[in-house]
């Protein structure tokens, strides 16, 4: 357990260093807009970035290829950060929207394209693509004018590996989650997959199955088939309403969610089971992430960060 966070934890990620391929240093963002560097051999903080005072950090990730850092705020920006000797620098930031909750997502890493996707700092409903080694916009992705209006982003997911960046997922407030073709421009397929508010998302790639939470006690499972159809597939009943997160593991075999109730439950993608429930934290569950060697990081309301070994 990791205690140190002076507000309630909103962003995770394990951070890889790429001269031994491991993963020794766990990045959390808080409410009060501070993002801390955890040793995990020792579990102490031996690095902080103040982003902005008093904005929820929404996002955290290293950028694989340059090995930067990249961050989200509710302050309406999103940054990047070199590495400088023993310290990060900020280098350079773009708009994006402040007023949800809806973390950036990383679309293609290679050395010759590196693309996020982070919901407008105009338009609530509308994602903007940015190419983030020249700092410039790539496209935006709006959906159609219809009697259904889409309400604000809420989850962005990229559907295929980093090298393939012709499908990305976004969930709304409507509850809908929309397929979108990045290389036409459009929307393929829309799907209801929740009655109230889409509070997370995430896709297992390889088997091409979507999950998703919302502020009621069902996840919604869906699959996006062949002709890029987006098929409903089973809705799994959770005992306590809200799920503030969702994270399918890397080998794709278990996922995990974070709940309001203080409970991070770990279920089989195989055949979407309950396998345990972690009552580690006091408070809502609020963000998720898994290393590659399996370690799971949560991170909570309660100020605290738990670390679990989750079935090697």
């Amino acid at each position: 357990m990791l205690r140190g966070s002076d507000s309630p934890i909103t962003a995770l990620h394990f951070v890889q260093d790429e001269s031994t391929n491991q993963q020794r240093v766990l990045a959390s963002g808080n409410v009060n807009g501070h993002v801390q560097l955890w040793d995990l051999k020792t579990y102490r903080c031996v690095e902080s970035l103040a982003l902005e005072e008093g904005k929820s950090v929404l996002w955290i990730e290293k950028i694989p290829v340059s090995g930067d850092i990249i961050t989200q705020s509710r302050a309406g920006k999103v940054c990047i950060w070199l590495r400088k000797d023993d310290s990060f620098i900020k280098s350079s930031c773009f708009p994006s929207g402040s007023m949800g909750f809806c973390s950036g997502c990383l679309l293609s890493t290679s050395s010759t394209s590196q693309l996020v996707a982070i919901p407008s700092s105009g338009d609530q409903s509308q994602v903007d693509i940015i190419d983030i080694q020249n700092n410039v916009p790539v496209m935006k992705l709006k959906p159609a004018s219809a009697s259904t209006k889409q309400g604000m982003c809420m989850a962005i997911k990229r559907v295929s590996h980093e090298t393939d960046v012709s499908q990305m997922l976004v969930g709304y407030e409507s509850g809908n989650v929309l397929l979108w073709d990045l290389r036409a421009q459009k929307t393929l397929d829309t799907f209801k997959a929740h009655e109230e508010s889409l509070m997370c998302l995430d896709c297992c790639a390889s088997k091409k199955l979507g999950i998703s939470g919302s502020t009621d006690t069902v996840l919604s499972t869906w699959k996006i088939s062949s002709d890029d159809k987006i098929q409903y597939n089973k809705a799994i009943e959770i005992t306590n309403p809200g799920v503030s997160c969702v994270l399918v593991r890397n080998d794709a075999k278990l996922f995990a969610t974070g709940g309001w109730d203080s409970r991070v439950r770990i279920f089989g993608v195989k055949k979407l089971n309950l396998l345990a429930v972690l009552t580690s934290h006091t408070d809502s569950v609020q963000c998720l992430t898994f290393s590659q060697n399996n370690m799971l990081a949560c991170g909570s309301k309660d100020k605290r960060i738990s670390l679990w070994d989750i079935y090697k």
